[in-house]
């Protein structure tokens, strides 16, 4: 075979698909290397950063920045934490080096839009009324005041379960405290229903003071003493009207008592959840105020 025969044979051989049959053959078929998710996002990231300072976003650089938003929303909705503006804006906006001033309500209008209509989920948004900072909680769905939501245990484990009852025995608690109720009568009385421990948690005390009021279920409130001394109390905190409201907070427990609620009762309490919801909210975790009317 000539030098030029065998030259051409060698481009066919290049050029063809290597494709192997390898139902009787030890080979691994070897395919171009991908690059990594992380390096793609990445890309993506510098793509949108510099189309940012030419002007505006495409629809098609919109939609990543949107769907960054929807899985820090989810992130956050599996620890319960709360969500702030300034935690979107500084990890999902910093991320593509651009200013959430003009984009920010707009994409997050779209990524509420969207979870509700891929998930179901409701993305509310309350603004404090002291600072006029804004806090976002996921909800699963509308709730209806006629119809109070009733939580389903599908999917959840023994530990789950047991967590969200005990969440739920605080959380009346503190209500039928007046809506505020000092730490120590509060693991008082869940001692005396034999609620002394959390699964999956280093303390009951703990479960409390660390872990709900994280989520928002509590709000801790640190008074000063006329002596120096600190005393905390807890009272229900923004999820806690946001996900159940006083009237199904109430409503449950009537319905433990075999009763129900009025007409009247149920539209009172839907407003003071409003009012709530709406005038004065102050996300801060501990607020350290001055009460000289409150004593151990």
């Amino acid at each position: 075979m000539s030098h030029q025969q065998r030259k051409k044979s060698n481009r066919q051989f290049e050029d063809s698909d290597l494709l192997l049959d390898d139902s009787d053959s030890d080979i691994e078929e070897i395919s171009p290397k991908r690059p990594s998710e992380k390096l793609e996002r990445t890309q993506r990231s510098q793509k949108i950063a510099t189309q940012s300072k030419k002007g505006d976003l495409t629809p098609e650089e919109t939609n990543l920045l949107v769907n960054d938003i929807m899985r820090k929303v989810l992130a956050y909705q599996v620890s319960k934490k709360l969500l702030t503006r300034d935690d979107i804006s500084k990890t999902v906006f910093a991320k593509y080096k651009i200013s959430p001033r003009n984009t920010f309500k707009s994409c997050m209008e779209e990524a509420s839009n969207r979870l509700k209509k891929q998930f179901g989920f409701e993305l509310k948004e309350i603004k404090s009324g002291n600072s006029g900072k804004s806090v976002y909680i996921l909800l699963d769905g509308i709730q209806d005041i006629e119809e109070p939501k009733t939580y389903t245990v599908e999917g959840m484990t023994n530990s789950m379960i047991i967590q969200q009852s005990i969440t739920f025995i605080i959380l009346s608690l503190t209500m039928l405290n007046g809506e505020a109720i000092f730490q120590e009568v509060l693991v008082q009385h869940l001692r005396t229903l034999d609620i002394c421990s959390v699964p999956e948690q280093p303390s009951l005390e703990f479960f409390i003071d660390k872990v709900l009021t994280k989520q928002g279920y509590l709000r801790r409130i640190i008074i000063q003493n006329d002596n120096g001394s600190k005393t905390i109390k807890y009272s229900l905190g923004v999820r806690t009207y946001a996900e159940l409201g006083k009237d199904m907070l109430y409503s449950k427990i009537a319905q433990i008592h075999g009763e129900e609620l009025g007409e009247s009762e149920r539209s009172m309490f839907k407003k003071e959840t409003e009012r709530f919801l709406t005038e004065n909210y102050d996300e801060v975790e501990d607020a350290n105020l001055l009460d000289n009317d409150e004593t151990i």
